[in-house]
């Protein structure tokens, strides 16, 4: 019994170590993985080192995690001026595809009171990690502490194999916010921290560290922020942008319909790691054939008898743990 548990947790480990950083996919098949940058005057450094500002860090005295408000507060009052002329917020159509798209109601034009706001998205993602900010390190420890329940008085270190237990690919979680900046932590955030969104992001994690279907949560995360900004860029979310005039909660709420639509697939269809690229694949052809299905669907996620999934109850790995596991033997 304890060699064949052993035996699992070997091979479970061994595959995770295998797992390659899950591409950030195309959504529309001609746009680049950061179609939303001006890459004629982007800072190509920042992009080609991962979005990582890698200067020294600060030594984390007295640091906590944060609450949603300190979270909306701090990207509120970030000054993006720097980026404004870096990013291609809108997607460019000739004049036959824009008449087109009017006429079948695939696009509506965006008020001009939220044109700012849809930029700063866009503008978010280009803001590197910075090892210098320290609310950038509280941003990371706060999503570890809220997924794994951890002991809040143990330090958490900047780097270290722990993050894999999240789903981050390496020792640093900043290597992993290509193309996405830190806006890819701003929606992590308002998953793992609204309370609306707690038991969704239980299940997803839960999931993520199933011993047979396992996946990285954090780089698939990566994955869906990157299709919330080909959605925006494409035009097809003004509509809801404008109903709500509020675009970062509109993009913020798709995240969490789009996380809940893979995790539901690959419930469905018992997807393993392999099947990440078609399962993701399948979210987008979903988004393209019946967006108004999608957003919303998350809302309301565990009210009722029949509310929440139907996860397999098998054993989870924590890898975190798995070198006690062979310290055993």
């Amino acid at each position: 019994m304890i060699e064949s548990k052993y035996e699992s947790t070997r091979e479970a480990f061994d595959e995770w170590n295998q797992i390659n950083v899950i591409p950030i996919i195309d959504l529309s098949g001609e746009e680049s993985s950061v179609n939303h940058v001006n890459t004629e005057e982007a800072n190509q450094s920042d992009l080609s080192e991962g979005n990582v500002n890698f200067g020294t860090p600060l030594i984390y005295d007295n640091v906590g995690p944060v609450c949603l408000e300190e979270v909306d507060q701090y990207f509120g009052q970030l000054d993006l001026s720097q980026y404004e002329d870096k990013i291609v917020p809108v997607k460019h159509y000739s004049f036959l595809q824009r008449i087109t798209r009017r006429i079948t109601f695939k696009e509506k034009c965006l008020k001009k009171s939220l044109i700012s706001e849809r930029n700063k998205i866009f503008c978010l993602a280009l803001v590197p990690f910075d090892n210098c900010n320290p609310w950038h390190y509280r941003f990371l420890i706060t999503i570890y502490q809220q997924l794994t329940n951890c002991n809040p008085n143990e330090p958490i270190p900047r780097t270290g194999p722990h993050w894999e237990t999240i789903g981050f690919q390496g020792i640093d979680p900043a290597t992993d916010l290509r193309g996405v900046g830190i806006f890819a932590l701003y929606q992590l955030l308002y998953l793992t921290l609204l309370p609306e969104c707690s038991l969704l992001c239980h299940d997803i994690y839960s999931l993520s560290l199933d011993a047979i279907q396992q996946f990285p949560f954090a780089a698939m995360s990566t994955n869906i922020t990157a299709i919330v900004l080909q959605l925006l860029r494409s035009g097809k979310l003004n509509r809801y942008l404008n109903a709500q005039c509020n675009a970062l909660k509109v993009a913020n709420s798709l995240y969490c319909d789009l996380y809940y639509q893979l995790i539901k697939i690959w419930s469905e269809k018992r997807a393993t790691i392999k099947d990440a690229g078609f399962i993701l694949k399948e979210v987008k052809i979903k988004c393209n054939k019946h967006l108004n299905k999608v957003i919303g669907s998350s809302a309301g996620y565990g009210v009722g008898k029949d509310g929440r999934l139907q996860l397999k109850q098998t054993e989870l790995i924590q890898f975190s743990n798995l070198g006690n596991v062979f310290d055993d033997n």
